[in-house]
């Protein structure tokens, strides 16, 4: 979150990283000189770190997207830790995701509670 009295726009991407896609963006956003967020599943992450790691370099923020994408509330405290995991080490500054977007978009707030009694 930034505050701020101008008008900002925040750019993220999820399902990251994608070799189809990841690498063009990255570009765009370097060429432009923009910073974005990407919303990491964790399997993507270990299949592909030289990606991941350009993510990092390059200044991006790394948000957490589970593990394998997976709805179930019963899964999803594992699937943050799992990327969480993934992402620090296979990042060479040892990245921590600080911020979640569940797959679909959608989470209850019982979802939220039990998060947070599970993660924090």
């Amino acid at each position: 979150m930034v505050h701020s009295d101008i008008k900002v726009v925040a750019l993220t991407f999820d399902d990251s990283p994608d070799p189809a896609f990841t690498e063009a963006i990255l570009d765009i956003l370097k060429q432009k000189q923009v910073k974005a967020t990407f919303f990491v599943i964790g399997a993507k992450a270990s299949q592909n770190p030289l990606i991941l790691r350009r993510m990092v370099t390059e200044g991006h923020e790394i948000g957490n997207h589970g593990y394998t994408h997976n709805y179930g509330i019963r899964e999803m405290t594992g699937e943050l830790r799992q990327t969480d995991q993934s992402v620090y080490s296979v990042t060479d500054t040892h990245t921590h995701t600080h911020f979640y977007r569940p797959p679909g978009g959608f989470v209850t707030k019982s979802q939220i509670n039990r998060l947070r009694n599970k993660v924090m």
